[in-house]
């Protein structure tokens, strides 16, 4: 019963995601047919990806939020990894303090703090910029990194790192070859995680990015269908640039799930 359920639960997910793909593989002239017969593609009909690819700037946006994620994941383990094993391991004034200004500012709504974000960025000269856009990410990757990993260090025992001092290794070196190598699966979770808040960001990159050259790939595809003659042909590439731009997300979780599971199982356990 409770397999069952879970397969339910497992479609009732997927589907969306499952009509979209389907629906970009149909004929963009019968697209909004109501025959039931032809809900579904009889052969994979690539019309919708080249009127997408070729009316729009759908490749360069992507190659935009690919800069623009990636750099954001980087900045969030290096700054979220060395905090963490800080809150996990460390004892300074102010701890509790630091800890719950990261569980506050991952849970502030997004809508509440844009525009003093943008008006900040403004200010510094950051707005429309690339730049701009990896700092306002990372303020909501860098809390959930942050906390994912400091759950997963507390999981690994003390005893090792204190193996090490006795050793003769310092800090540097424990973090180095003890450490970091038990975090792996930490890492890789905390950093998938942001790559797909990051990647998946639109309001963010909608109000500081104003120009067509430097939207991301949700602001592009936005910015391309929004005022149109929703036609056949209009939803076709619709679903065919939605096809595109959920790809990367999608192989990077199911490439990285192994990790992702392992690394949140570990981070519920304290040490």
């Amino acid at each position: 019963m409770l397999a069952f359920l879970a397969l339910v639960m497992t479609l009732a997910i997927l589907f969306p995601f499952l009509w979209i793909v389907l629906s970009s593989f149909r004929d963009p002239q019968n697209f909004l047919t109501l025959d039931l017969r032809d809900a579904l593609p009889r052969s994979l009909d690539l019309s919708s990806y080249r009127l997408a690819l070729g009316r729009t700037d759908l490749f360069h946006w992507v190659a935009n939020s690919l800069l623009v994620a990636v750099s954001t994941t980087v900045l969030s383990l290096l700054v979220s990894a060395p905090a963490a094993f800080a809150l996990s391991r460390l004892e300074f004034r102010g701890k509790a303090a630091v800890q719950w200004f990261s569980m506050i500012s991952y849970a502030v709504p997004s809508i509440i703090i844009v525009v003093p974000l943008f008006l900040i960025l403004v200010k510094l000269g950051l707005n429309n910029s690339f730049a701009g856009l990896i700092l306002v990410h990372a303020t909501f990757t860098i809390p959930f990194a942050t906390w994912v990993l400091r759950d997963f260090y507390r999981s690994i025992p003390p005893d090792l790192e204190e193996a090490g001092y006795v050793d003769g290794a310092g800090l540097l070196q424990v973090l180095r070859y003890i450490v970091l190598p038990l975090s792996i699966p930490g890492l890789l979770a905390a950093g998938a995680y942001a790559f797909i808040l990051s990647w998946n960001d639109f309001l963010f990159a909608l109000v500081i990015m104003d120009e067509a050259s430097a939207y991301t790939a949700p602001v592009g595809v936005h910015a391309y269908f929004t005022g149109r003659f929703l036609g056949e042909s209009t939803w076709a590439q619709l679903m065919a640039a939605s096809s595109i731009v959920s790809l990367p997300s999608v192989l990077l979780f199911g490439f990285f799930q192994r990790y992702l599971v392992s690394g949140f199982l570990r981070s519920g356990v304290k040490g």
